[in-house]
């Protein structure tokens, strides 16, 4: 069973530090890649869900040049100051924007964004909770626009050690539980809420960590 959301929201507030220092390192390698995949340009209008302390960020904003524009959200406060902090360290204030928000309800615009980015956060919701989530995405996001997300596939047939462990730690430990990840069928979720999966990369991180690199393009879903 999936803790609540806001559960998983306080854990990540109140360990954004760690996590920024800890985790974030490992998805060094697959974040450079999937920000080389999804290609922003020069004037694009990106949007990451899920920023959590903002290093994507930073590398959007260094595609889209001084006339395009980056805006990350996430539900966390603690992710959200580290993600401007890192912003303003970099001088680039004038091109990312970073605001707290539920992937549920996200606060755009339909069709607002050319493209869009989600790292390791799909995954912290619920099987019904993440099908609105991929709902909110193919909203904001015009169509024929790109997304990338990142994520550890469980509809793959991706059987390893690491995989294991990590789906018995979910069911079993409360504390592990809360942190939300766990193998979710991303490409089923995303054929299904209106895109279509253009290119999977599967990569590892620390060698041992499975995630896949879904790029997916969004097509108009009739009424």
């Amino acid at each position: 069973m999936h803790p609540p959301n806001q559960e998983v929201v306080s854990v990540y507030d109140r360990f954004a530090g760690a996590y920024d220092r800890l985790v974030s390192p490992l998805q060094r390698r697959s974040r450079k890649r999937a920000v080389a995949l999804l290609d922003a340009g020069e004037g694009d209008q990106v949007v990451e869900v899920g920023c959590g302390p903002g290093h994507a960020l930073v590398r959007h904003a260094g595609r889209v040049g001084p006339s395009g524009r980056v805006l990350g959200i996430d539900a966390a406060w603690g992710m959200v100051r580290r993600a401007r902090r890192r912003s303003a360290r970099r001088a680039l204030l004038d091109r990312i924007q970073v605001v707290r928000g539920d992937a549920r309800a996200l606060p755009l615009q339909r069709e607002s964004a050319d493209l869009v980015f989600v790292e390791d956060t799909l995954e912290l919701f619920s099987g019904a909770e993440m099908e609105v989530v991929v709902a909110e995405l193919h909203r904001i996001v015009r169509e024929g626009g790109r997304l990338c997300v990142v994520t550890m596939e469980g509809g793959a047939g991706e059987n390893n050690l690491f995989t294991r462990v990590y789906e018995w730690a979910f069911g079993h430990f409360g504390a592990f539980r809360r942190f939300g990840c766990r193998p979710i069928p991303a490409r089923r979720l995303l054929r299904d809420g209106g895109f279509d999966v253009e290119a999977v990369e599967r990569t590892r991180r620390a060698f041992i960590w499975p995630v896949e690199i879904i790029l997916a393009r969004s097509r108009k879903v009739e009424p």
